[in-house]
């Protein structure tokens, strides 16, 4: 008999309480007060439905405040870069290709020696794959360029630029790259929370101020848009109405 399987006796405590009635959830009262509301199945569904559909349209007519954009408090100085570099002291190509080539961390990460290609000039042409695989061409200074090319020593055309020294053949993760910000960060004594992006950040502005075209910037970094990089420069301001009010009365 199948009432004395003990399967059967393990299904039946399942579903029963320490009195022996079944248990009663509240997905089953909301079920049976839905039932006594809407008989028909069909018009159950379709109550059902409205009510998702009001619940999405509420939150797509409710607007939420959009958080500021905290790119003001990324910027730091070429004085302030020249001394992050400098204390990065073995790491510093890392960071000279963050700075002078405007790479995110992801582009670090997945450069390998495939993409570096030597130019007639001295410099270095990176072929780098970005955000959303879009691909662009970005020149380094021959003086870093020639550090780069001197750090490669044997390796094959598909071993990553910056490799792990616990994992040698493995490239750096974009968590042990900025690990590595921190630290040269405490030792060159400037803002702690900065990570390898401020360094792309610092290209945008720098790159501005030194009278390069906000177009030319924008190429480089891959934006999407213009409207991207005039954020940053709407962000450091040369110029304001202020210094013509005067300012003796």
């Amino acid at each position: 008999m199948f009432g004395t399987s003990a399967n059967y006796v393990r299904s039946v405590r399942q579903r029963t309480g320490a009195d022996g009635f079944p248990r009663c959830t509240a997905a089953d009262l909301d079920w049976q007060f839905n039932r006594r509301r809407f008989p028909d199945h069909a018009e159950y569904y379709r109550q059902k439905a409205k009510e998702h559909y009001w619940r999405r349209r509420a939150a797509k007519l409710t607007k939420l405040k959009q958080a500021p954009r905290q790119i003001t408090q990324r910027i730091l100085s070429e004085v302030e870069i020249a001394t992050l570099i400098r204390a990065a002291k073995t790491d510093r190509l890392m960071f000279d290709l963050a700075y002078f080539g405007g790479l995110r961390a992801s582009e670090l990460v997945s450069l390998t020696w495939a993409q570096v290609i030597r130019r007639d000039s001295g410099e270095a042409q990176l072929s780098i794959v970005g955000k959303g695989s879009r691909g662009r061409e970005v020149l380094i200074p021959a003086v870093i360029a020639a550090r780069l090319f001197a750090s490669r020593g044997g390796a094959p055309a598909s071993a990553p630029v910056f490799e792990c020294v616990q994992r040698p053949g493995s490239p750096l993760t974009a968590y042990g790259i900025n690990c590595i910000v921190k630290e040269a960060a405490e030792r060159a004594g400037v803002n702690l929370a900065v990570t390898i992006r401020w360094l792309r950040d610092a290209h945008i502005w720098h790159a501005i101020d030194n009278g390069a075209p906000i177009t030319l910037v924008s190429a480089t970094l891959s934006h999407a848009e213009l409207k991207t990089t005039s954020v940053y420069a709407h962000a450091r301001p040369g110029e304001s109405s202020g210094r013509h009010l005067k300012t003796k009365f």
